[in-house]
């Protein structure tokens, strides 16, 4: 089976595109959050993006698991806004897009993708390898730790969860720091990917997993292609 691990489109169309366009090639593409860009780089409001972005997800020609990251919220702000709190994404779940809050099979594997602001807690996954979404990377993983050396900025609550867990993940998707101090990472025994972010690519950075040779392989426009023996 084959993955496409892609995390921060941060409303760039021609990203999305490009997304839709590689689904025929993959049995599944994982996005780990981030989709929106609260920043206002593109001068539209977060609940206009979230609109185009909904438009997309109905129209998606593949299998798509999706969590949402810091930059798919806003808050109600003592009104009822049933799209807040990422609500809009969660109205997107269909058989063939699995968001927030939800895990399905694909495969014989089963993905589980995990709300931001919630605490790192998800139902007892099924026996065999899993996948977990999650926007911010575990704690104390090189995905999770700045690229200058400086502050790790990883999620240490999602770190202990994981070397509590009696059956933790395989593998941990992730994305939020754009230049980590590298694309992949292991908190305890799960591993753990962040595709990172460029900007000024015509295509983003992306991760394709092979799971049955076990290749994980690292896709950039400008820093080349990095294979990884994960089995």
């Amino acid at each position: 089976m084959k993955l496409l691990h892609v995390s921060d489109l941060h409303f760039r169309a021609h990203w999305f595109e490009w997304v839709a366009a590689q689904a025929r090639d993959f049995d599944a593409i994982c996005l780990s959050g981030d989709l929106l860009d609260m920043f206002g780089t593109h001068q539209t409001s977060l609940r206009a993006q979230s609109k185009w972005v909904r438009d997309w997800l109905r129209e998606f020609p593949g299998r798509l698991f999706v969590c949402s990251g810091n930059h798919d919220w806003w808050d109600r702000d003592g009104v009822v806004d049933t799209d807040a709190h990422c609500g809009w994404l969660d109205k997107m779940a269909r058989p063939e897009v699995t968001v927030d809050g939800q895990g399905a099979y694909c495969g014989e594997l089963y993905i589980f993708c995990h709300p931001f602001r919630f605490p790192p807690v998800w139902p007892q996954a099924p026996h065999g390898k899993w996948i977990l979404l999650h926007h911010l990377p575990p704690a104390l993983a090189a995905t999770g730790g700045s690229g200058n050396g400086g502050t790790d900025n990883g999620c240490r609550d999602l770190t202990a969860a994981l070397t509590m867990a009696a059956r933790p993940p395989w593998i941990v998707l992730s994305g939020h720091l754009h230049q980590p101090k590298s694309w992949r990472g292991q908190c305890g025994s799960s591993w753990s990917f962040n595709p990172t972010f460029d900007e000024v690519a015509s295509f983003p950075n992306h991760i394709t997993i092979d799971t049955d040779s076990g290749v994980v392989t690292w896709i950039t426009e400008r820093a080349g292609t990095w294979p990884l023996q994960v089995l």
